[in-house]
C-alpha cells in the first residue's frame, strides 16, 4: 500500500484547510511584526530572507488552498494529494532554507551589534580621555595656587591668575569710573 493512500484515509479537506490557514498565519508574522523601516533594514543587512521567504510560502500556502477548495466533496483524495505535491514540496523546501539562513542572519546581527558596543565604547572611552585632559590641569593649576595661598604666599603666580584678575579688576574700575563721569556731565 502506498504511504500516501495511507495517510489520505484520516484526512479531510476542512483539516488540511485549518492547517494551512495556521501556516499562513505564521508566515505573515515579518509582515505584522516589522514595520516598513524594520524591513528595509533587514534587507540592508542581506537579510531579506526573513521577509522573502514566508511571502513566498504565502503564495504557495494560497495555492494549495485553492486546490484544496476546488473539490466537490471533502474527503482527501490520491488525485487531490497528488495536485498538493508539488507545492507541498516547494513548502517544505522553503521552511528547510528558512532555519538555517535565519541561524545565519542571527549569527551575522550579533557581530554586527558586538561591532557597534565595541565603537560606542572606544566613542565613551576617548571622550573621557579628552575631558580629563582638558578639565584636570586648569583644576590642578588652580589646586597648587590655592596651596600656595594657604601656605602664605601671596607672590606665586604661576600662570598669571593674579595678574588676569588684577587686569580685570583694573577693568571694571576704569569702566565704573567712565560711567560715573559720563553721568556727572
Amino acid at each position: 500500500m502506498d504511504k500516501n493512500a495511507r495517510d489520505t484515509g484520516n484526512l479531510t479537506r476542512p483539516f488540511l484547510l485549518d492547517r494551512i490557514a495556521k501556516a499562513d498565519r505564521m508566515a505573515a508574522a515579518p509582515w505584522i511584526e516589522l514595520n516598513a523601516l524594520e524591513r528595509q533594514v533587514f534587507r540592508l543587512f542581506g537579510l531579506g530572507f526573513i521577509i522573502d521567504l514566508p511571502a513566498k510560502y504565502r503564495a504557495d500556502l494560497a495555492r494549495m488552498r485553492a486546490i484544496i477548495q476546488s473539490g466537490p466533496s471533502s474527503d482527501v483524495s490520491q488525485a487531490l494529494v497528488a495536485k498538493l505535491k508539488p507545492d507541498l514540496e516547494q513548502v517544505v523546501n522553503n521552511s528547510n532554507q528558512f532555519g538555517p539562513k535565519l541561524s545565519e542572519g542571527i549569527e551575522f546581527l550579533k557581530v554586527a551589534f558586538l561591532g557597534l558596543a565595541l565603537l560606542y565604547i572606544g566613542i565613551l572611552g576617548a571622550t573621557i580621555i579628552l575631558l580629563r585632559k582638558s578639565v584636570l590641569p586648569p583644576l590642578q593649576s588652580a589646586i597648587g595656587l590655592a596651596t600656595a595661598i594657604c601656605a602664605g604666599d601671596l607672590t606665586s603666580d604661576r600662570n598669571g591668575i593674579w595678574a588676569g584678575a588684577r587686569r580685570q579688576s583694573s577693568d571694571e574700575r576704569d569702566c565704573q569710573i567712565q560711567t560715573r563721569s559720563h553721568r556727572r556731565s
